[in-house]
């Protein structure tokens, strides 16, 4: 930072008069003075700044004008109640004027508002603070009047110019047998093993963490804890499910799933009870149906069936109609134990086996013969008869045999024909040839008739027989 001495006298009677010299030559210990009596009458005020080129101070700007020169932005901020520096342009504009910016504020309670810039040059007072005697952060506070500063220390820090690190562990800050550690503006406690906290007051609450499993009860301590674990659980953290299978409870074969604080045991078929101690009566529950008795097994039970029925639980009812006891068609009807059939016609006995006799009761009539059938006879009737049974005399004279106007008489195994007067024949079917015995005398041709006949008499004949001479009639008129 380049830095040079300007001193402005200022001196006001009845009217302004200023005085400007570049070389540090008046009063060069003082850096402000405001309203200096001179001979009881006359006010003084003079400043000593301290450029920094090319830097701008960032505060907030108390007011700001434009002049011609240096010595009237820093007469300006003289003459200014409260005004510590001021920013002044580094280039005139085109009027050829300069922007002055008056701050409250100057450099050395805001350096790090002190930043670069290509437009303005910063001047501040010439104070003590100048060479930054203030150590450890501490900020600077200049008396301008009196040429003088006050450090503004750090938190942690104390002195005049803040150089000794205050000592936070002379108080013995640390509890519990924590051992302190000086630091800036503070301490650190390294607590012993159970404590925690700034100053190791509290009593770390190791349970906090839930370190107690499956339902266990946490009891802190310090340093530590102590579990007292739900039942079936151990170990320091109840981690420890314990193992009752491993006294092997389960009898009989039955396998053994640990539980919480107990067990179950899987028991093999036909074993019951909370140690498979107990052997199942299958037969409790009546399984054996129809009457049936029942004898106990593990896992399992053995029907002895009443006769008629099988099967496990003699639920079965044996079809004894399954080996088709029935013969010639029979129809088997299963009973219990048994079966029924029934027949079809023309058979009989317990199985239909027998053939029924029908002939035995005699049926046929009228000296028939009786042949046996199934269910049935056949009648073969002597001639003359007719009928299932032969019961029925055949009347031979249905068919009209007797030809000619004969009469029928119906006999056993024919009939006789009563024929009428001119006829003949077993069935009147012959026309009697009356003139087979040459009836007619005298050379009469014969004529046969029904039950008669016609003589055609010789010349000299007549009669019905021709027996007549014509000749002896007349002589003997």
């Amino acid at each position: 930072m380049s830095q040079y001495v300007l001193c402005v006298f200022c001196l006001f009677v009845t009217h302004f008069k200023l005085v400007y010299q570049r070389q540090v030559d008046i009063n060069q210990s003082n850096g402000l003075r405001r309203a200096i009596l001179v001979q009881g009458v006359a006010r003084v005020s003079y400043g000593n700044f301290v450029a920094d080129k090319f830097r701008r101070l960032r505060v907030p700007v108390g007011s700001s004008t434009l002049v011609i020169s240096y010595n009237e932005c820093a007469t300006s901020c003289v003459n200014a109640p409260g005004c510590a520096s001021f920013n002044l342009a580094s280039f005139p504009d085109a009027d050829g004027k300069f922007l002055c910016e008056l701050l409250d504020e100057d450099k050395y309670y805001n350096l790090n508002q002190l930043v670069s810039s290509k437009h303005f040059h910063h001047f501040s007072i010439k104070t003590p603070c100048s060479s930054y005697p203030c150590k450890n952060g501490g900020k600077c506070v200049p008396n301008y009047s009196d040429d003088q500063y006050q450090c503004d220390c750090s938190p942690g820090y104390d002195g005049d110019h803040c150089e000794t690190d205050i000592d936070e562990c002379s108080s013995n800050p640390c509890l519990n047998g924590g051992s302190c550690t000086d630091q800036v503006n503070g301490y650190v406690c390294s607590c012993q093993p159970g404590y925690t906290g700034a100053q190791c007051q509290t009593n770390v609450d190791e349970c906090s963490s839930n370190p107690c499993l499956n339902g266990g009860c946490c009891t802190d301590q310090v340093n530590g804890y102590v579990c007292s674990c739900q039942p079936g659980y151990a170990g320091a953290q109840c981690q420890t499910n314990v193992d009752e299978c491993s006294s092997n409870p389960c009898l009989n074969g039955g396998c053994c799933t640990d539980q919480v604080n107990g067990y179950a045991c899987s028991c093999l078929p036909g074993y019951a009870g909370a140690q498979c101690q107990t052997n199942i009566n299958e037969c409790s529950s009546n399984p054996c149906l129809n009457g049936g008795s029942c004898t106990d097994q593990v896992n399992g039970y053995v029907c002895s069936c009443q006769p008629g029925y099988a099967g496990a639980n003699c639920e079965t009812n044996i079809n004894e109609c399954s080996s088709n006891p029935c013969l010639n068609g029979g129809s088997c009807t299963d009973q219990v134990n048994g079966y029924v059939c029934s027949c079809q016609p023309g058979y009989a006995g317990d199985r239909c086996q027998t053939n029924i006799n029908e002939c035995s009761s005699n049926p046929c009539l009228n000296g028939g013969t009786c042949t046996d059938q199934v269910n049935g006879y056949v009648c073969s009737c002597r001639p003359g008869y007719a009928g299932a049974r032969c019961q029925t005399d055949i009347n031979e004279c249905s068919s009209n045999p007797c030809l000619n106007g004969g009469s029928c008489t119906d006999q056993v195994n024919g009939y006789v024909c009563s024929c009428q007067p001119g006829y003949a024949g077993a069935n009147c079917e012959t026309n009697i040839n009356e003139c087979s015995s040459n009836p007619c005398l005298n050379g009469g041709l014969c004529t046969d008739q029904v039950n008669g006949y016609v003589c055609s008499c010789q010349p000299g004949y007549a009669g019905a027989r021709c027996q007549t001479s014509k000749k002896c009639s007349q002589r003997y008129k």
